[in-house]
């Protein structure tokens, strides 16, 4: 179901709440009942506070991000919403796609430091794997790690900057 059905079923349920709470209070001022009055009462409470907050939370979409295994075994994310076929057919730097979520305020610091270690991991492995020798790699690793740290530290700052503009 679209976002704008969502939309207009819940305007619906809210409406009809509304609308059988006002038929009863009609009813109550032409038949003196406090029933009418305890049913409008009743429909308001059960479609603002009850049915429309459940149907709410029971019709939203999943994630729109979902993460997906890429051939190297490192997690990538994919928008299905602004990916172009192009996109999806060639697969993406998971390091690239990691900070671009951090920056765009996707990914908590902690997350992103997790994530980030979880990757370093599993491409290590995969270098280990391989059949070449770690120690030939430590200058690309000192290489590689030197500018993951700038990076999360410009990151923290912008997020600092981010929390100092929003007080």
């Amino acid at each position: 179901m679209g976002r704008l059905d969502r939309t207009s079923m819940l305007g619906l349920i809210l409406s009809l709440s509304l609308g059988v709470c006002t038929l009863f209070l009609v009813a109550h001022e032409f038949f003196f009942g406090p029933f009418f009055e305890f049913l409008a009462m009743t429909s308001l409470i059960l479609g603002w506070f009850i049915v429309a907050p459940t149907y709410y939370f029971l019709t939203r979409p999943a994630d729109t991000e979902t993460e997906t295994e890429t051939e190297t075994g490192a997690a990538a994310t994919v928008d299905p919403g602004h990916a172009t076929s192009a996109e999806t057919t060639t697969p993406t730097d998971p390091l690239e796609t990691l900070r671009r979520r951090y920056a765009a305020g996707e990914l908590s610091e902690a997350e992103f430091e997790r994530k980030l270690e979880r990757l370093l991991e599993t491409e290590g492995r995969s270098l280990d794997d391989s059949g070449v020798e770690s120690g030939s790699n430590s200058i690309a690793d000192d290489h590689v790690q030197n500018e993951l740290d700038r990076e999360l530290e410009r990151e923290c700052e912008r997020e600092r900057e981010r929390e100092y503009e929003s007080d």
